[in-house]
């Protein structure tokens, strides 16, 4: 809109939200003082789509307070379960209970309250209060945490087996337009709602002695018993990006319209604000950092994981470490604080603080991360530890576990992803706050070096083969063997045949391999237990033995190279092209295969985001297809 200019909406405009996408009002002209010199006149409905999930959300009212609507009319439309219909317009709405029929609540099995609201004072999520319950305006709170099982259709009656759907959340009212201020307390945390019915840049707003970071609440995350969790948003000043605590969720810098989240003041001790302007919309949405990224930004990412019972893992929570030379190994403001849900945590201990993201100096001699996990339970798990460039200043990690020894000691992949598995028992030191931690040291020459690692199948065998060059004070080899590529066991050892500074070959036969993926590794172990590991291979023994096969590995795809593994196909020429979710293809490779198993290398590039991709191999009558995460 020009400035002058007046949208009359006669009440009747609608912003529509759904599972293809949110309307949105694109910035507005200003005046010098930030207000808007084009207007619209009259109440709009502004609608949030709330995908099929069952957790909670953390929401804000993107309207004026002057005229505001109640929540009863807004997210209840406008009745209760005593009403005559309690499902006015289905799709939208949901139940919200917590209190008595007379203070406009809803009614069913229990009277746990699904809409929470910050008490400051408490630094804590409580239930809407009682009393004068629904009927309040909607904008008495800058956000709301809601629990939405589906829309008003639901059978409340059923408790937690009723159906979950989607929904459509919508207030109406009139648009905040102009500059809009927010007041961040002293102490503690406080819910910043976003304003506008637009998404905005949270890295543009102004923010006057406020952390320039905050926490999100994302719906999918496992924990909170699969109800979602928080994800920390730290500004890096140095490599001049936002850093986030899980990798995988999609929350961004970019927060959507009706989004709410923690933020907090910088010095903790004077209150803050945060303006936010016209010019802070934006039309974006995706997990796009701010600010140029620096392909050598050295850190370390953790995972939590839990291990389910038919394979697959569910991310619980996650912790950041970034390293830069002008980052100082102390505890201040560019670090964050650990902000802990209802389920399993995992944090960084530093000085007596918990931190969610931790900046530290390069490396350069020795440090050590300390890892604390709390509020576990009994079950199995698996630590996602992600290095990006920390092999650069010539060191080398271990992970120590205090606990189990099979795992203590584990040398980490220094510019990739380790995954550990362990296990939560009922003996206390399984559980206990200070189990891991990764320690650096300066990397030092190994006693040897791997060279042509290989293992390929022999009838029903696997014959695994390596050779060594500047063998010296070496005492034996262990071969390990696993099934998923994560967790190892030593399947066969031998003793070492050069030791003085030549090459020598090496074989081992495999003579009950698993059915399926078998992954090798071969361990070094020098005179004074000193321990080095060469890369993973991949036999997979049931393909093996007939048909055709093309394996993956690792995947999910950390980085810009696809690993592939052919094995069965008659000699001769293949096309592999790799398909999006739209079906287009993004890449394709020619490969000439000459027999045996063939690994091949896919290099992709930064286009790639992450998700699933589906790689097809065709030729000489062979066409499969398998599917490629990219994390």
């Amino acid at each position: 809109m020009a400035a002058g200019k007046t949208f009359i909406t006669n009440d009747n405009l609608i912003l529509k939200s759904n599972s293809a996408g949110t309307a949105r009002v694109a910035a507005l002209p200003v005046d010098g003082a930030g207000v808007a010199t084009a207007t619209i006149a009259g109440n709009v409905s502004v609608e949030r789509y709330l995908p099929m999930r069952n957790s909670w959300r953390l929401v804000s009212a993107p309207v004026k307070a002057a005229g505001a609507p109640s929540i009863q009319a807004s997210w209840q439309e406008g009745v209760t379960t005593a009403s005559a219909n309690p499902n006015p317009t289905p799709g939208y709405g949901f139940f919200i209970q917590g209190g008595s029929l007379a203070n406009g609540f809803d009614q069913g099995l229990t009277s746990n309250p699904t809409v929470k609201v910050y008490n400051n004072a408490l630094q804590a999520f409580v239930g809407l209060p009682a009393t004068p319950g629904t009927g309040i305006p909607i904008t008495n709170y800058p956000g709301y945490f809601v629990f939405v099982r589906g829309d008003r259709g639901i059978n409340l009656m059923q408790g937690t087996n009723a159906a979950i759907t989607p929904s459509t959340l919508r207030i109406k009212g009139q648009l905040n337009t102009g500059n809009v201020t927010s007041n961040v307390n002293a102490l503690g945390l406080t819910v910043f709602g976003n304003p506008y019915a637009s998404p905005i840049n949270f890295g543009t707003i102004t923010k006057n002695n406020v952390r320039n970071g905050f926490y999100a609440w994302d719906p999918r995350l496992a924990g909170n018993f699969g109800l979602g969790g928080y994800v920390t948003a730290s500004w890096d000043p140095i490599g001049e990006r936002y850093d986030f605590t899980s990798s995988v969720s999609p929350v961004s810098q970019y927060l959507a319209s009706g989004e709410a989240i923690l933020v907090q003041s910088a010095d903790s001790i004077n209150p803050g604000s945060i303006v936010v302007k016209e010019s802070d919309k934006t039309s974006l949405g995706s997990d796009v950092l701010f600010g140029r990224t620096n392909g050598f930004n050295q850190s370390v990412r953790v995972n939590l994981l839990s291990a389910n019972a038919n394979g697959s893992t569910t991310l619980i929570d996650g912790i950041l470490t970034t390293y830069d030379d002008e980052h100082l190994n102390v505890v201040n403001k560019q670090d964050a604080a650990k902000l802990t849900s209802g389920s399993e945590n995992i944090g960084i201990k530093r000085d007596g603080k918990m931190l969610a993201i931790e900046r530290r100096k390069t490396i350069t001699s020795s440090d050590t991360s300390f890892y604390n996990l709390y509020q576990m339970k009994l079950g199995n798990y698996k630590l996602e530890i992600t290095t990006n460039n920390m092999g650069l200043t010539n060191t080398v990690a271990v992970l120590k576990d205090h606990y189990n020894n099979s795992t203590n000691n584990l040398p980490l992949d220094m510019n990739g992803t380790t995954i550990v598995p362990f296990t939560v028992t009922s003996d206390p030191k399984s559980y206990a706050t200070g189990r891991f931690s990764i320690v650096f040291n300066p990397a030092t020459v190994l006693p040897v070096t791997f060279t042509n690692v290989k293992a390929y199948a022999v009838q029903k065998q696997v014959a695994v083969e390596w050779g060594t060059s500047n063998e010296v004070n070496v005492e034996r080899y262990e071969v390990e063997r696993s099934a998923d590529g994560a967790s190892f066991t030593k399947m066969a050892s031998t003793a070492a045949k050069a030791n003085n500074g030549t090459a020598a070959l090496y074989n081992v036969m495999d003579a009950r391999p698993l059915n399926g993926n078998n992954f090798y590794r071969i361990r070094s172990v020098d005179v004074g237990g000193q321990a080095a590991y060469s890369k993973t291979v991949l036999v997979s023994i049931a393909a093996e033995q007939g048909a055709p096969f093309v394996t993956v590995y690792p995947n999910p795809v950390v980085g810009k190279t696809i690993t592939i593994q052919f094995g069965n196909f008659a000699k001769g020429q293949y096309n592999a092209r790799l398909f999006d979710a739209l079906g287009q293809v993004v890449a394709s490779k020619t490969i000439n295969y000459t027999g045996n198993n063939t690994v091949q290398n896919f290099e992709i590039n930064d286009k790639f985001g992450a998700g699933k991709y589906e790689l097809q191999v065709t030729g000489n009558g062979v066409l499969l297809n398998t599917s490629v995460i990219k994390k």
